[in-house]
Parts: C-alpha cells; structure tokens; sequence
C-alpha cells in the first residue's frame, strides 16, 4: 500500500495493467507502465534500450546475458555472429565470422 495516497500497488518485479499485477519481464527487476524497464537484471544490460543486451553479449531469454563467441562482435546466440570484427579482417558468413578474402587464420601466432 503505498502511505500517501492509501492505494495498493503491485509487488517490485510487477506492473499494473487493466486491474491486474503483471510480472516485469526476466530483462528488468523492476518496471513500470506497459512493463518498461526502471532497473536491469544484469550489468550487460542497458537500461537505456529497455535492458537488451550490451554488444558481445545476447539474450538467451533468462535473466543474465551471454557472453559471444570472442571472435563475435554481436551475436544473436552461442553459435550465431550478427557482425564481425572487420578490423581483424572477418567476413560474415552464413552467420559465422570467416577470415574475408586474401586472409587466414592464424593458429598459433607464436610460431
């Protein structure tokens, strides 16, 4: 119950909508109208594009955000590159981050 105007609210973690609590998405902690995010269940998240993920990380629909693959700049899962790092010379590739054209990989650059 809220003290000053005497109205029950909903718990942290829900939202108001129609008469009924509804529960922030697992992005926020808590939320406000239409479920807006106030505050982000991970650091990764940012708050100012409603708690996605940072870039090198992606929402496996869980609270927390995953780490990409390091050879990822965004990814849209474990397995899946959205960009590339071009200034390592990487190519997107049927959503894999190849070596672009004219380039290798090197195994070992100690070698």
């Amino acid at each position: 119950m809220d003290a000053t105007t005497k109205l029950c609210t909903c718990n942290s973690g829900y939202f108001e909508q129609n008469g009924a609590c509804v529960a922030c998405s697992n992005k926020c902690t808590t939320c406000s109208v239409n479920g807006v995010c106030n505050a982000c269940s991970d650091p990764n998240r940012k708050l100012e594009q409603n708690c996605e993920c940072a870039p090198g990380f992606y929402d496996d629909k869980t609270s927390r955000c995953k780490t990409c693959n390091p050879i990822c700049k965004t990814c849209s899962s474990a397995t899946t590159c959205v960009t590339c790092y071009t200034e390592n010379n990487r190519a997107l590739v049927n959503g894999q981050c190849v070596c672009a054209s004219g380039y290798y990989q090197v195994i070992n650059a100690n070698n």
